[in-house]
């Protein structure tokens, strides 16, 4: 399993696992410029450069930094539990599906809706509800009450509950698929069934769900100092038991927060908060959401030649329907950039050399970038995939340039995909992913968009819009795959619901999610509370000669699991 070393105030801390470091990403430790080593190597880099450190740093902006009493910050030899899968790419990597790279979209982990017939960012946050220091915004889409949505209830109350200062359970569960048992005990997956701080985060985010005025939330990252923050933005109404037992005022607008500890009055500056507008409520960490609302409670005083000038010029170019959606403003890679990174072999099969220079010419140009995509979702498969990269300028003028600049790239990169279409198709065949057709297929279609995509102008904005349709055959063989997703997604949302609801599971959706062997364990398990206590006692007098629990237990196959956790089913 690959470590990494974090640079903190000059010292070396670690090695520590993706999932220890996705926790310091959560609590803001670690900001995309922090510098990061790989165990083993010589060199440090920053964050953002570390492709799987920089898809985390994405998605804790679809989880903004809510750290609740059960989801503790890593400690050394202690990484916290269970995998984490992100479930949308962005606009290239989400249509070609080819790995993971860094993820634009932090609506990684949060399901879409299939329509959303609405702006995709409310006019009164794009007037109102920025911080000057704006970076990106992205809209991330729950299902609505549409078809189906029942069956998705409980993932939507999972999404939602991060921002309780719970877990994402239902993404947890997803993840955990044909898992043996034993490996499910050591991630941590049993606990969810029985720990009663997991129901209390999910049943909040149920009140959550049902609360929305439209089931979508806003991710805002900001800038303060020299720190990054995130915000998620809901709307919500009549939502008469709110996240988090403290009442406090942000810069004269109402809030709550985590105590700072049992009984106190005063908030604790690395858990989770939220203040409120109206019927706008924003969650994150303290420290994020206290500078929030500084900037929100005075929007008439800023000025207009800020990031929210670029910020409401690109959030009237999105239009509705859009399954994802982004902007950016100053961006540090441009989104063709990071789409090759999906590719197979990355950029050096991807963007050609002779690019080069317009991406130089345009990077210079643009203050901010929209990205907004259509693509096969396991919910329904569409012949459409599509996706608009709108760069905003600062007048007409750099917007033509910009245009001709695109123009340039688009005809070199174009005939460079198509001359390496073989050789592309050939690396993805190698892969070892479980769905190399389907991810084929993404493929074909995307060079397919790319050979007709277009540039238009817009006033100061330039757009590259590009186009494909799925054949009858790639509708079937993406078909196949989007509805296992489905039936995955689905079985976890009805176990959280359970879980919610204090009762068992049924069989066939714990089977679904982890296997039989795993589902009746977790049903039927073989050793008692009763036997648990008999194994703990029994090793307290072996160790009553000197000899050091964790020895015993392991000789006994029981571990530290019988002296620290409950160890039913596990014998």
């Amino acid at each position: 399993m690959q470590k990494f070393w974090i640079d903190r105030a000059g010292n070396a801390e670690g090695p520590y696992t993706m999932e220890q470091v996705a926790e310091y990403i959560r609590r803001d430790v670690v900001t995309p410029r922090t510098k990061i080593l790989i165990d083993g190597t010589v060199d440090w880099i920053a964050a953002e450069d570390l492709p799987a450190v920089a898809a985390l740093l994405s998605g804790a902006a679809a989880q903004p930094a809510i750290s609740g009493s059960i989801s503790p910050g890593p400690t050394e030899g202690k990484p916290a539990p269970g995998p984490r899968r992100r479930l949308i790419k962005v606009v290239v990597g989400l249509v070609l599906g080819l790995g993971g790279g860094a993820i634009v979209f932090a609506a990684a982990t949060i399901l879409p809706s299939l329509l959303f017939p609405e702006a995709p960012i409310a006019e009164v946050i794009l007037e109102e509800g920025l911080p000057s220091q704006v970076s990106s915004i992205m809209v991330v889409r729950l299902r609505d009450d549409g078809e189906d949505s029942g069956s998705f209830a409980g993932g939507r109350a999972s999404q939602l509950a991060i921002f309780c200062g719970g877990t994402h359970v239902s993404e947890r569960l997803t993840a955990a698929e044909g898992q043996q048992a034993q490996a499910l005990a050591e991630a941590g997956f049993f606990q969810i069934l029985r720990t009663e701080k997991v129901r209390e985060g999910l049943q909040c985010g149920r009140r959550l769900s049902t609360a929305m005025t439209g089931f979508h939330v806003l991710i805002v990252n900001f800038d303060d100092g020299d720190q990054r923050r995130h915000v998620g933005l809901m709307e919500l109404d009549g939502l008469n038991d709110p996240p988090f037992p403290l009442s406090h005022n942000f810069s004269g607008l109402d809030g709550r927060c985590h105590p700072k500890e049992v009984g106190s009055t005063e908030c604790s500056h690395t858990e989770g908060a939220l203040v409120r507008r109206g019927d706008w409520w924003a969650f994150g960490t303290w420290p994020a959401v206290s500078a929030y609302a500084r900037d929100w409670n005075r929007a008439g005083e800023r000025s207009e030649t800020t990031n929210m000038e670029y910020a409401r010029l690109l959030g009237e170019q999105l239009e509705a329907g859009a399954r994802e959606t982004k902007i950016e403003i100053r961006p540090e890679r441009l989104p063709f950039e990071i789409l090759c990174r999906n590719l197979p072999s990355g950029m050096a099969d991807c963007l050609p050399d002779e690019a080069d220079d317009a991406r130089t010419r345009i990077r210079a140009n643009i203050r901010g970038v929209a990205v907004q995509a259509t693509v096969p979702y396991a919910v329904r498969v569409e012949p459409e995939v599509s996706w608009t990269m709108s760069f905003a300028t600062r007048d007409e003028e750099d917007a033509a340039e910009v245009a001709r600049d695109l123009d340039e790239l688009l005809r070199d990169w174009r005939a460079h995909l198509e001359n390496r279409e073989p050789t592309l198709i050939e690396q993805n065949r190698q892969s070892e992913e479980d769905d190399v057709d389907r991810r084929e297929v993404m493929l074909r279609v995307f060079i397919r968009a790319m050979s007709s995509a277009v540039v238009e102008i817009d006033g100061r904005v330039a757009r590259l819009i590009a186009h494909g349709e799925l054949s009858n055959s790639e509708q079937r063989e993406i078909q196949s795959h989007t509805e296992r997703m489905r039936r995955t997604r689905e079985a976890a949302s009805n176990v959280v619901e359970a879980v919610i609801d204090g009762i068992d599971p049924e069989r066939g959706d714990l089977t679904t999610l982890m296997g039989e062997d795993a589902a009746s364990w977790m049903l039927q398990p073989r050793a008692t509370e009763q036997i648990c206590e008999r194994i703990r006692v029994h090793i307290a007098e072996l160790s009553d000669g000197g000899v050091a629990t964790a020895d015993f237990g392991q000789l006994f196959q029981v571990r530290q699991r019988y002296v620290e956790t409950p160890c039913a089913g596990t014998v």
